[in-house]
């Protein structure tokens, strides 16, 4: 029901809560969260360098997004499997990755996984209502970036994430 509610709230957004953030804090929080949860079936890599760019954003919106990426990534990993998180940025865009060593997508259902309500998991074992990854797109769409998807069978997936760099003198904030 939260993420029906989180749908329906985001396709009604007018305006996001867009200020300043340092998203290296967030994500360490968001790390620490997965490793915690995970500890005893996954191991859980956060590669989170401290001088990252400043971003635009809605905390809470990206973190809900984000949580939404990693969740995804955990589910589909078996237990034993790997999931890992990196972070870095180019000359107009933060980036951040996840790369996990689950099953894969099959090439011919890449084009769906954004697509509300669509599952790979026909038979429905996993959980989940196929809401994840496009409640994700939306978020990042929202904050002007973009979700790119590689993935193939037996080779797990990695989920890239670009949001662009604030443009100003002040375009590194330490982390607290």
């Amino acid at each position: 029901v939260d993420m029906l509610l989180l749908m329906a709230k985001l396709d009604e957004a007018k305006s996001l809560q867009q200020k300043p953030m340092h998203i290296g804090v967030m994500l360490n929080d968001l790390c620490q969260q997965m490793e915690a949860k995970y500890r005893d079936t996954h191991t859980v890599h956060c590669n989170l360098p401290d001088d990252l760019p400043v971003v635009i954003g809605d905390q809470d919106y990206l973190l809900d997004a984000f949580a939404q990426l990693a969740d995804n990534a955990l589910r589909f990993t078996p237990a034993d499997g790997e999931i890992m998180l990196d972070v870095g940025a180019d000359d107009d865009n933060l980036w951040i990755e996840i790369r996990d060593t689950g099953p894969g997508i099959a090439e011919v259902n890449l084009p769906h996984i954004f697509e509300s309500f669509w599952r790979q998991d026909t038979a429905h074992s996993t959980p989940g209502l196929g809401l994840g990854l496009p409640i994700a797109q939306k978020i990042i769409t929202y904050h002007g970036g973009r979700i790119d998807v590689q993935s193939a069978v037996s080779e797990g997936t990695r989920v890239r994430v670009l949001l662009p760099k604030q443009k100003t003198a002040e375009s590194v904030i330490q982390p607290c």
